[in-house]
């Protein structure tokens, strides 16, 4: 598991493993989803295959 922590303007750095399996790079957009209660947690790998399929324009 991987953390980062807030700076005191509200900035985090995204760890360099996610940022490579999740293929951000500078310039990328992140959304953050706040997964309350009621809602399935998502693996990193189903959230690969939804950006693979966004990016593709299907």
């Amino acid at each position: 598991m991987s953390t980062a922590t807030v700076t005191s303007k509200g900035q985090i750095t995204i760890p360099a493993a996610i940022r490579s399996d999740l293929h951000i790079g500078p310039g990328d957009r992140v959304e953050f989803v706040r997964v309350g209660d009621g809602r399935k947690p998502v693996s990193v790998e189903a959230m690969n295959r939804a950006i693979r399929k966004r990016a593709s324009g299907r």
